[in-house]
């Protein structure tokens, strides 16, 4: 039986509808599947609480697209920790320390944590926090130095630039509260990197040079992952593309923050003002395995309750998929931090002889401070 053009016709119609059915996402619409998504924020220790929220800020813009990027670690071994401490100059026993590598000798202590490779190094580390003789340089002084060390030790990855100086101060403080000037004890130069226009926050994507008295370099942290292949797209609006995932706009992402509240060492708030809203990519602290970066929202501003007035910052997922779930799904007042087990912050330690209190704490400059992750170096001296 011989077949019509028009039944040819029908049935290349038939295959090119069959085929189309088999395309992913060929309609308009956002990807439910969370399985790449492996990026986890933080949950802070503390009060959970929902006070009156004031948006002062201007709502960011939202770019048509955002990433979603691999992040990469380095196989850190005993001989990968041998390999970098040897790069900066430092030779002796390599000891395991459960979550990182540590290399000591007389002068140096370096640690290469294993979940990402960060490294942080202190020269002459036993008189690292010593009474300073000499003081501080002016922070441009110190830029310039620590500018310096970065570039002939080849610490800073493309895309670094630096951010701001912020300091660890000293300051006597009696039964009645501080006495006296704060000191400057050390600087810290921080360098960061920006994706896709975005800043990196959160403790990884972080380089600091640490500068002690005189200005001498004291040593330096370094958290950075290698940012791989752009894994997926994040989009407010439905694309016609695979692994496109549902991005929050500003409103949708303040209403949440309303909702789930602020997580805070005081327990009451009454009152929080956000001063800025922003898009970020996040990259956690280094000793912490992260696979992935993906877009989150930064609140910041201030709160206000019977206890005073203090600073804030919360991290949200950007992601619907996630936002949920866990952006700023915090403790519960009845799992809060128990105050009476623990020191306040900034308050220090008694001293036995001159019956005061001394306290290291940062004075911030810039809009973060870094954080030092790595064995503690009471253990090692």
């Amino acid at each position: 039986m011989k077949m019509s053009k028009y039944t040819y016709l029908m049935i290349g119609l038939s295959l090119v509808i069959g085929a189309y059915a088999l395309i992913p996402n060929h309609e308009p619409g956002f990807c439910t599947d969370s399985s790449i998504l492996t990026m986890t924020l933080p949950e802070k220790e503390g009060f959970d609480t929902t006070p009156e929220f004031v948006l002062e800020a201007k709502l960011p813009d939202v770019p048509d697209t955002l990433g979603i990027y691999a992040l990469k670690s380095p196989d850190v071994t005993r001989a990968y920790a041998s390999e970098v401490a040897g790069s900066r100059g430092a030779k002796g026993e390599v000891l395991d320390e459960e979550s990182n590598f540590v290399i000591l000798n007389e002068r140096q202590y370096v640690s290469v944590e294993k979940a990402s490779g960060a490294e942080t190094l202190f020269l002459d580390y036993k008189n690292a926090f010593a009474d300073p003789e000499k003081g501080l340089p002016d922070a441009n002084v110190l830029k310039r130095t620590a500018d310096a060390y970065a570039s002939q030790n080849r610490l800073l990855p493309d895309g670094y630039l630096y951010s701001g100086m912020s300091f660890l101060t000293r300051q006597q403080l009696s039964e009645r509260g501080p006495t006296g000037r704060a000191e400057n004890m050390m600087g810290i130069a921080k360098y960061s990197r920006t994706l896709e226009g975005l800043p990196v926050e959160g403790a990884g994507s972080t380089i600091t040079v640490l500068l002690g008295d005189g200005g001498q370099v004291q040593g330096y942290t370094k958290v950075s992952r290698v940012i791989g292949d752009r894994m997926a797209v994040a989009s407010a609006t439905p694309r016609r593309a695979d692994r496109t995932y549902e991005l929050l706009v500003p409103e949708e992402a303040f209403r949440l923050l309303q909702e789930k509240g602020l997580t805070t060492e005081i327990a009451d708030v009454d009152k929080a003002v956000v001063t800025d809203v922003h898009l970020a990519y996040y990259e956690t602290s280094g000793d912490e395995r992260q696979d992935v970066t993906e877009p989150i929202y930064v609140f910041s501003g201030l709160a206000t309750g019977p206890d005073g007035e203090f600073e804030f910052q919360e991290f949200m997922y950007a992601l619907k998929t996630k936002a949920g779930t866990t952006p700023l799904q915090q403790p519960d007042r009845s799992r809060a931090v128990d105050r009476s087990t623990i020191q306040e912050p900034g308050k220090g330690t008694k001293d036995a002889e001159s019956r005061t209190i001394s306290t290291i704490a940062p004075i911030r400059e810039v809009s973060l401070t870094p954080r030092l992750s790595t064995t503690p170096l009471s253990q090692v001296t």
